[in-house]
């Protein structure tokens, strides 16, 4: 009975929420950010909330089971492999955890450490692909992929061709950011070969697309499996 109670506060909370941002209608004024293909336009109004509990409890409300790109969130995960692969330490010499002060997109550096400022900033992610082991470009992004997939609980997440083809027209920012970076013995390696430099806006991640909220967890907890327990504090 407490349970069914606990579950029932989070649904209202959700649908609360839902409607305080998005109403009856969806998103007021919702409009389609100048990287999506021409036909999400008709898309704009959409808005779902889902949450899912380390037990896989789920709750839902509005459009939650439309699939949609992951976009910047996924630069978490990028960044806890780059921090599996190469140890705490290694990755700080390379990309900070202070806050910019500037936008996400800005190209502005952390002079005193010689390095971004952040991995949440376009710079800092391309940092940490740059730190993500793989002998080859597709061995890193299907790491990548494979990581997301995992910690999503959801085996069919896979890249959105049409949103990345978007990206790549307008990507020539962080294309010049990597070489501008390169320059500063912040990246290193051949630009054009980089994970980064194949997914847009420095991010393959982010025209991953999810499978929809239902298809995602598939009922069970997503932090199972997602991470070696030596990366976990207790």
């Amino acid at each position: 009975m407490e349970q069914q109670t606990e579950r029932a506060i989070v649904q209202r909370q959700l649908e609360e929420l839902h409607h305080a941002v998005g109403g009856p209608g969806g998103v007021p004024d919702g409009r389609v950010v100048a990287y999506y293909p021409p036909s999400m336009a008709g898309r704009a109004q959409l808005f779902g909330l889902a949450a899912t509990d380390i037990e896989g409890t789920q709750w839902q409300v509005g459009d939650a089971e439309v699939r949609f790109p992951l976009h910047s969130i996924s630069k978490v995960f990028t960044y806890g492999l780059a921090l599996e692969d190469n140890g705490r330490e290694e990755v700080l010499l390379r990309v900070g955890v202070e806050p910019s002060g500037d936008p996400f997109n800005s190209i502005s550096f952390d002079e005193v450490n010689h390095r971004p400022f952040n991995p949440m900033i376009n710079a800092g992610a391309l940092v940490a692909v740059n730190l993500v082991h793989g002998s080859t470009r597709e061995e890193k992004v299907e790491r990548l992929l494979t990581r997301l997939r995992i910690y999503a609980g959801n085996p069919d997440l896979a890249v959105d061709e049409d949103v990345l083809a978007e990206q790549l027209v307008s990507n020539d920012r962080n294309v010049a950011l990597s070489y501008l970076m390169r320059s500063l013995g912040m990246l290193h390696g051949n630009i054009e070969d980089k994970p980064g430099r194949l997914l847009g806006d420095g991010h393959r991640d982010r025209a991953v697309d999810d499978g929809g909220y239902p298809g995602a967890g598939r009922g069970e907890p997503v932090h199972r499996g997602a991470c070696a327990a030596a990366h976990l504090h207790p």
